[in-house]
């Protein structure tokens, strides 16, 4: 049954929940807010469809973070449960933001354009890459999840906790690569990365990379971003030197490298050990653990789906996707 009487914006029922919750009696309500005593005096007591269509909207603009936010600006008459509930039957759920790279309009162009350029490559084709990357791994992450779905009982559970400690911290750089076959070299990166030290890099970790698992330079293409060392002087000198082919690569595009993946796949790797490590040696020492167990399936499947990747981008003009 529809309701009856004029319909207000849920603003105007903030309002007069709010000044009735100041004591204010409906009389004066009315009369501050130019609207019928009765329209005061039919003061919801749940959320309605309309309200829950009106907070998901608010959601979809970010102009309000989360439930409790809405729940505290909008509808102070029902609990914040209550709001989440009504957004669930909507069927809007509650995740963590996804981190992605801020795309310009000149990014979008160089990724489509790049997508266009390798819209015809095989997974054949992507088989001969060898992806490369740096990454950070810090000792006592505080950029993990917050929150996670357990059984009762289980909070002690190191598959369920947070790992901190009172005054702890800091972090490693790594580089590696990956190849079809597998994983290739790891190497821990002590103090500045210049160009010098990262031909260093790629004389020893790369060029060792391809004698263990084969590869030949005629038939291998190597893939790294547009880093300034990567793209240095001293640097292409290097691999023009090797003879090494590189891959393009479009700038703001590590959805389209899959070693991000199994840099993401060696985080939670971690996390998920018992033991916390104590300081940056055996961080270090946990990460070369974990690098050479990672499955070959795993590789396969990120190789695999390089030609997916390129379709995707295409499809989102250049756009961020879900890689």
């Amino acid at each position: 049954m529809p309701p009856r009487g004029p319909q207000h914006r849920p603003e105007i029922r903030a309002q007069i929940l709010a000044l009735y919750e100041t004591g204010l009696t409906i009389r004066l309500i009315a009369a501050k807010l130019g609207i019928p005593r009765s329209t005061v005096d039919r003061r919801p007591r749940k959320l309605r469809l309309a309200d829950a269509k009106f907070a998901a909207l608010s959601l979809s603009r970010n102009r309000l973070a989360t439930a409790t936010q809405l729940r505290r600006e909008y509808f102070p008459h029902v609990s914040a449960e209550t709001v989440r509930r009504r957004l669930r039957e909507l069927g809007i759920k509650n995740y963590a933001r996804r981190r992605v790279p801020l795309l310009t309009k000149r990014h979008l162009k160089a990724r489509r354009d790049w997508a266009q350029d390798h819209a015809t490559w095989s997974a054949r084709d992507w088989r001969r890459v060898v992806f490369s990357d740096e990454s950070k791994f810090k000792i006592f992450g505080g950029d993990g999840p917050l929150r996670c779905w357990r059984r009762p009982g289980l909070a002690l559970d190191p598959r369920y906790t947070r790992k901190t400690v009172k005054h702890g911290g800091g972090s490693i750089m790594v580089w590696g690569c990956i190849t079809a076959d597998g994983v290739g070299r790891l190497h821990r990166i002590d103090g500045r990365l210049t160009a010098v030290r990262y031909t260093q890099i790629l004389e020893n970790e790369l060029l060792g990379t391809m004698r263990e698992h084969s590869l030949f330079p005629r038939r291998t293409i190597f893939q790294h971003d547009n880093d300034p060392k990567h793209t240095a002087i001293h640097t292409r000198n290097w691999l023009t030197t090797h003879r090494l082919s590189v891959l393009p690569w479009p700038a703001n595009s590590p959805d389209m490298n899959p070693i991000e993946n199994v840099w993401d796949y060696l985080d939670r790797q971690l996390r998920m050990r018992p033991h916390l490590p104590r300081n940056s040696n055996e961080l270090w020492e946990f990460l070369q653990e974990e690098w050479v167990c990672i499955p070959q399936a795993y590789i396969d499947k990120l190789y695999d789906s390089m030609v997916n990747r390129v379709e995707e981008l295409i499809a989102v003009k250049g756009g961020n996707t879900r890689y």
